[in-house]
């Protein structure tokens, strides 16, 4: 009887060790999908387009889904990054703005 006692102490052990491990496996991979959809970090992309309907070439910057997020005093690396790439043109599109959020970096730009 003790002996069946310890054998099944132990298989329980064993199988709350598991769930155990997994939970854990579970949550890390939580976080890290939270962090990946919640980056907020200022990218760079590049990309080379041509067209025969353009003899020179134009270097154009496009600025997308800010979302009132702030990059340095005053988006001080959001405009370095910029003037950086020395574009001919810069174009904002998507969300650059957030409604939902109180944001007064508007009128820097």
């Amino acid at each position: 009887i003790v002996k069946k006692f310890i054998n099944k102490f132990i298989m329980w052990k064993k199988f709350n060790m598991k769930k155990i491990k997994l939970k854990i496996i579970y949550i890390i991979i939580f976080f890290i999908i939270t962090i990946l959809a919640f980056d907020i970090r200022l990218k760079t992309i590049f990309y080379d387009l041509e067209s025969t309907k353009i003899n020179n070439n134009i270097k154009m910057a496009l600025i997308t889904d800010l979302h009132s997020c702030k990059y340095g005093k005053n988006q001080k690396t959001l405009i370095n990054a910029i003037n950086k790439q020395n574009p001919d043109l810069v174009l904002l599109s998507g969300d650059i703005f957030d409604d939902n959020k109180k944001h007064n970096n508007k009128d820097i730009f």
